[in-house]
This record gives C-alpha cells, sequence and structure tokens, in this order.
C-alpha cells in the first residue's frame, strides 16, 4: 500500500463504533481502537494524539483482531501503511492521529469472514 492507488484497491465501507480493532506494539496492548472504514486489505483507525510516538509506517501490530463478534477469528499481523497527524504538536494540532492500516498474513477463514462483512455491507 504504497499509493494512493494501492490503499484504495479493494471495496471499503464505512464502520460505526461497533466495529473496533485490538492489537499489541512492543509491549504495549491497544483495546477498543475505533476504525473510521474497513476493506478486506486494511482499515483506517483513530488513536489519540499522545500515543503517537510508537507509530510510524511500517510498525507491526501484532496480536491484531476485531472487537465485533461478526468478525472473530485467529489474531493476525498487520502493519502500518501511513500516519496521518502524527508530526507537530503546537497549536491547532489535532487531538487524534489516524494510522492506514494494512492487513498482513491472515488465515483464509478470517480473510473469507471479512470479505463477507465488507461485501454484505454495500
Amino acid at each position: 500500500m504504497d499509493s494512493a492507488t494501492d490503499r484504495r484497491s479493494k471495496l471499503r465501507i464505512v464502520v460505526g463504533p461497533d466495529v473496533t480493532i485490538q492489537f499489541r506494539v512492543k509491549q504495549f496492548a491497544y483495546n477498543n481502537i475505533r476504525i473510521t472504514n474497513l476493506s478486506a486489505g486494511g482499515c483506517f483507525a483513530t488513536l489519540p494524539r499522545a500515543e503517537n510516538h510508537l507509530f510510524r509506517q511500517g510498525t507491526l501490530l501484532e496480536h491484531f483482531g476485531f472487537e465485533n463478534p461478526d468478525l472473530t477469528g485467529e489474531p493476525f499481523m498487520a502493519k502500518v501503511a501511513y500516519v496521518l497527524g502524527g508530526s507537530g504538536g503546537g497549536r491547532g494540532a489535532l487531538e487524534l492521529i489516524g494510522l492506514g492500516i494494512h492487513f498482513l498474513a491472515m488465515t483464509p477463514s478470517m480473510e473469507e469472514s471479512l470479505l463477507h462483512f465488507v461485501e454484505s455491507r454495500t
């Protein structure tokens, strides 16, 4: 997912607060992280700016999973494809950062569940 074209190559849906994610970065666990959109290949998440120091392009997100009963499955790996709002902290800085996340090494059953979830909501 190096270009805008790659980021939008899969059908993408807008999701509400009923679809959140969880993952680990280094020794830190993140739960109940809000995502705004979702595709079979990735999602866009928002986090408080205070947690920005751990996230750079290429950061691995381990034990990645969805916190939604329709998207249960084995945890998998994901990586940060891009960060929005991650630099600068002066006046007018956003309270949140955005993470473009690319899914990696997902089990075939999880891939199928995710694709069905996305397609059923278009």
